[in-house]
């Protein structure tokens, strides 16, 4: 009986000292760090301001990018209930099914967009009612440019929000 209770405990006390040595290494390697000398700065900081002129029965809209990434934007427009909006848009532009007019290119730090002009389809009757007592109300949005290399042109291509109704090939870098 000791010679089996001497064989099992000096198994026991060599898995012990394995698992102490093992747990010794592993300690130090999570331990370990090195010390990173200088700074880089960072800037992702995409912001767009919108930029609105008054016309007669309308407003003209642009987009700004007042941060310092690349964006790409969108914007919805929204009038009086019962009177129809009508838009003078460039080739820049266009409206998607969700609503949005979304711009074709990449928007640089800097730069704005070209306009979309929204105005008021009133009758002459509409007209003497509402006089300039209207507002259309414009939402826009912007998101930083994310970029992804296309194997098929080996170029790079703009990739946009997830929950963007635009067709990847629509945006075209400047």
């Amino acid at each position: 009986m000791r010679k089996v209770f001497g064989k099992v405990f000096a198994t026991l006390l060599a898995v012990l000292a394995l698992t102490v040595s093992l747990a010794a290494g592993v300690g130090a390697y999570f331990s370990d760090y090195e010390t990173a000398l200088g700074d880089v700065e960072l800037h992702l900081n995409g912001r767009t301001e919108i930029e609105e002129r008054l016309v007669e029965n309308g407003k003209v809209i642009s987009l700004a990018n007042t941060g310092d990434s690349e964006v790409v934007a969108r914007v919805a427009i929204y009038g009086p209930d019962d009177i129809q909006i009508t838009f003078a848009q460039p080739d820049d532009w266009f409206i998607s099914n969700d609503g949005y007019y979304y711009y074709k290119k990449v928007l640089a730090p800097g730069k704005s967009t070209s306009d979309i002009t929204a105005l008021l389809k009133l009758t002459e009757d509409e007209a003497a009612v509402i006089g300039n007592k209207f507002d259309i109300v414009v939402v826009h949005e912007s998101a930083l440019a994310v970029y992804e290399f296309d194997e098929a042109t080996d170029q790079n291509k703009v990739v946009a929000p997830e929950d963007w109704d635009l067709p990847e090939i629509s945006i075209k870098m400047e």
